[in-house]
C-alpha cells in the first residue's frame, strides 16, 4: 500500500483494542501499489532453475549418479552428486541416500547447501529409509525417504504434522520450529530490476553472504504473498514456479493469500483460489497453506470461525496432509479462543501478527499464550526498521522487541516468518540497492544472525 494508506490502516490506527482486548490494527506493512486498507503486495516473476534430476535406481552395492539442475538466477552452478553402496539412487543437491550410502555435492553446486556444511556430504539421513537431507533434489527412484517427498515434487523435506501444541516431523515425532521470512508480493518482486523471484530466493539462501555478523543465510521457511487483487492470474505464472524453485532450494513454503480485508466480502474469490491451489501442492510435504492473511473486521473468534472452517474444509477436500496456518479476526490478534474452540481438520496451527505496538500490549500476548497451551502458534508477521513512518522510538529495538519477543515465542514452541525480506515493503530488511540493513534499529542483520545462531535448534532437517 502507499505509505499514507499504511499509516491509516496499518500501525497508526493502532492502539484501539479489538474484541477480547487485543490492541492494534494489524501490520505496519507499507509499499507502493498495495491494496488499500492494509499490508498487501504484488509480486514476482520467475526464472526456471534448480530442478534436481531423479536419482537412478541401482542394485545393492551399485552406483547411481545424477546431474544437478539447471542453474537459476544468482549463479548456482550445475554439479553432480553420487550415491555409492546404497540400494537406491541419490537425491539431488546432496540428496537422499540409501542405507549406508553417501551423497556428495561439490562446492558451488546448485541448491541450498548439503546437509553437512556448505557443499558438504550427506550421510544417508534416516537409516534404512533412504535418509532425509536438507536441499531440494528429487528423491531417487530407488531411494524414497521415510517421511519424505512424494514423487515428482522435487522435495526431500519431510512431511510435518500437528500433535497437541507442537509441529513435528511426521516420521519421527521430533518437534520443530520453523524460522524464516516473507518476501514482498510476487507480482512486485517479479518486476524488481535486480532480483526477480528466483534471484531473491538465491540471495536469501546464500550460505556465503557475510552481511551482518553471520557467515550466511539459514532460513527454513519462506512466505510467498499472493496479491489478492490478482490471485488467480498469478497461480501458474508466478506462484507455481516460485514454489517449485523454493522447494528445490530446500525450503518449506507458505502460500499466503494476502488479503487485508473483510473476509465476508471475499468468500467467492477465496474459494476460487483454494479450489485451484489446494490440489496443486497436495503432494508437496513442504508446502503450507495460509487461507487468508488478515481479517480487518474486529469481531470474535466465534463469529469468524465458521468462515475459516469453511476454507479449511475446502482445502482438506483436496489436500489432507499439508499444514494449514489459520488466522483470526482483528488482523490475526484474537486467537485465544481457539484454545477451547479449535478448528477441525487436523494439522492446523494458528497465526498471530505481532508488531511492536502489539508486543507492548499485554492482552495481545495473553491471546497467544492461551492458544499456545493447546495449539501450535506461528507468527507469520513481525518486524521493525528505522524508516519514516515507523513509530518505535527505542534506540535499540532489537534488544527491547526483537530478541525478547522471539525468545518468548520460541519458548512457546512458536514458528515465525519476519516481515519483510524486501527493499521496498516496510518494515524492510534491505536498502533500495539490496544491501542488508544492520544496526540496533534494523531487523535485517538481526534476523540473519538469529537464523544462523539457531539453525540447528529444532529444525525439521539439520543443516
Amino acid at each position: 500500500m502507499a505509505l499514507a494508506a499504511a499509516l491509516v490502516a496499518g500501525c497508526s490506527s493502532g492502539a484501539g483494542n479489538s474484541t477480547g482486548g487485543t490492541g492494534g490494527s494489524g501490520g505496519r506493512k507499507t509499499a507502493s501499489g498495495g491494496d488499500t486498507g492494509g499490508p498487501t503486495g504484488s509480486g514476482a516473476g520467475t526464472v526456471t532453475g534448480g530442478a534436481g534430476g531423479a536419482g537412478g535406481a541401482v542394485s545393492s552395492g551399485g552406483t547411481g549418479t545424477e546431474t544437478g539442475g539447471q542453474p537459476g538466477t544468482g549463479g548456482t552452478k550445475t554439479s553432480t552428486s553420487s550415491s555409492n553402496g546404497g540400494a537406491g539412487g541419490a537425491g539431488g543437491r546432496g540428496g537422499t541416500s540409501a542405507t549406508g550410502g553417501t551423497g556428495t555435492l561439490p562446492p558451488g553446486g546448485a541448491g541450498g547447501g548439503a546437509a553437512s556444511g556448505s557443499g558438504g556430504t550427506s550421510k544417508g539421513g534416516v537409516s534404512g529409509g533412504g535418509g532425509t537431507t536438507r536441499s531440494g533434489g528429487a528423491t531417487g527412484s530407488g531411494g524414497a525417504s521415510s517421511g519424505g517427498a512424494a514423487g515428482g515434487t522435487g522435495s526431500s523435506l519431510p512431511w510435518l504434522k500437528v500433535v497437541g501444541n507442537q509441529i513435528q516431523v511426521e516420521a519421527t515425532g521430533q518437534q520443530v520450529i520453523l524460522r524464516g521470512f516473507a518476501i514482498e508480493g510476487l507480482g512486485q518482486q517479479s518486476k524488481d530490476t535486480k532480483y526477480n523471484i528466483n534471484g531473491v530466493i538465491d540471495l536469501l539462501t546464500n550460505k556465503n553472504d557475510s552481511g551482518g555478523s553471520s557467515p550466511g543465510w539459514y532460513p527454513v521457511l519462506l512466505r510467498l504473498p499472493v496479491d489478492s487483487a490478482n490471485s488467480n492470474s498469478e497461480i501458474d505464472t508466478l506462484l507455481k514456479p516460485a514454489v517449485d524453485y523454493a522447494t528445490k532450494k530446500g525450503l518449506y513454503v507458505i502460500v499466503d493469500l494476502h488479503y487485508v480485508d473483510n473476509p465476508y466480502n471475499n468468500l467467492q474469490a477465496v474459494n476460487s483460489f483454494w479450489t485451484i491451489v489446494a490440489p496443486m501442492f497436495k503432494d508437496y510435504p513442504n508446502v503450507i497453506y495460509e487461507p487468508f492473511n488478515e481479517s480487518s473486521v474486529q469481531d470474535t473468534w466465534a463469529k469468524y470461525k465458521p468462515t475459516m472452517q469453511s476454507w479449511v474444509n475446502l482445502i482438506r477436500g483436496f489436500a489432507p496432509k499439508n499444514l494449514i496456518f489459520a488466522g483470526s479476526p482483528s488482523w490475526d490478534q484474537t486467537m485465544g479462543d481457539a484454545a477451547t474452540s479449535p478448528l477441525t481438520g487436523g494439522n492446523i496451527a494458528y497465526v498471530v501478527h505481532m508488531y511492536y505496538h502489539h508486543w507492548t500490549t499485554s492482552a495481545n500476548k495473553a491471546q497467544v499464550e492461551a492458544c499456545a497451551k493447546v495449539n501450535p502458534v506461528v507468527m507469520t508477521e513481525w518486524g521493525y526498521s528505522n524508516d519514516s513512518g515507523e513509530t518505535e522510538t527505542d534506540p535499540d529495538i532489537s534488544a527491547t522487541y526483537g530478541k525478547p519477543m522471539l525468545q518468548w515465542l520460541e519458548a512457546l514452541g512458536g514458528s515465525w516468518t519476519a516481515w519483510c525480506a524486501s527493499n521496498s515493503w516496510l518494515p524492510k530488511m534491505f536498502t533500495d540497492s539490496w544491501t542488508l540493513r544492520v544496526g540496533p534499529r534494523e531487523e535485517g542483520g538481526f534476523v540473519k544472525d538469529w537464523l544462523y545462531t539457531n539453525r540447528n535448534v529444532k529444525p525439521p532437517v539439520a543443516f
